[in-house]
């Protein structure tokens, strides 16, 4: 009986607080959304879908709506397309309000309904797993990631034209092909002055031998932390800075209430792998 009413207390106690919490968390994610904070927006969704199992359908659409914008904003239309998918299982009937979303963005839209139809219409669903290709989808966007990865390694930037906008991928390819050819002079410009200091016999000649030598070894050692610092924030970006790196989606046929509901029986789940 005693520790009945402590459970009692603590319920009455920590479930305002945690509706607040998520009240909070809701309200940040549409005013990012309204300003423009696409990025934030995914963040903040991903926290709110992975401990919130209140949400109502309506709640869900409005968040997916707002994760498939964001990712569309983000030239990440893969990403775009699953949550868009997501509404279409709640309500495979759902019109995005034209006053509120982008022409563009409902012309992008439009395609993925008709397909999405079709396909309940003429494979009806066996293996929820596999609905609608989302297993293949999230492995193609992993790929991307590794290809991504692997591209920044062999040159700073490559990689970003894959997975960010193209004005951030050339603006990194360019500072790390500037800063890395750059080095290369200063390596080969190095090594010269060097040996000239080293075989230079007249005392008036070495200090100035020495001097130049000297400022091309410190220009050249700049140069060479700046592309190590550019090589190493263009793998990050690309491997965890980025929603989609880690960000796992699970899609699965289940009667428990550990997931998010969906359609016909379907559950999403989502985990963050570091």
């Amino acid at each position: 009986m005693i520790k009945l009413k402590l459970f009692t207390i603590i319920f009455l106690f920590t479930t305002p607080i945690l509706l607040g919490q998520e009240s909070e968390l809701l309200d940040s994610i549409k005013r990012n959304f309204e300003e423009n904070n696409y990025s934030k927006v995914i963040s903040l969704s991903n926290v709110l879908l992975q401990h919130d199992n209140s949400l109502n359908e309506r709640g869900l659409i409005k968040i997916f709506l707002m994760r498939s914008v964001s990712y569309f904003a983000l030239s990440k239309k893969d990403s775009a397309k699953i949550c868009y998918i997501e509404i279409l299982k709640i309500d495979e009937n759902y019109e995005p309000d034209p006053v509120l979303i982008s022409p563009k963005i409902i012309k992008f839209f439009n395609p993925i309904k008709s397909d999405f139809h079709q396909i309940q219409n003429n494979n009806p669903i066996n293996d929820p797993g596999d609905d609608f290709g989302e297993k293949d989808k999230l492995t193609e966007v992993g790929n991307n990631i590794a290809s991504s990865v692997v591209k920044n390694i062999v040159l700073p930037g490559w990689g970003h034209f894959n997975s960010s906008g193209t004005l951030k991928a050339i603006i990194i390819t360019s500072l790390s092909s500037i800063l890395l050819g750059s080095s290369i002079y200063f390596i080969v410009k190095t090594n010269d002055l060097y040996d000239k200091y080293l075989f230079e016999t007249d005392p008036d000649i070495i200090p100035v031998r020495y001097d130049s030598y000297n400022r091309y070894f410190k220009t050249r050692n700049i140069l060479l932390i700046s592309y190590a610092a550019v090589w190493i924030y263009s793998i990050l970006d690309v491997w965890l800075f980025s929603p989609d790196d880690f960000i796992q989606f699970d899609i699965s046929q289940s009667d428990q209430s550990n997931g998010y509901r969906m359609a016909n029986g379907l559950q999403l789940k989502l985990s963050i792998n570091f």
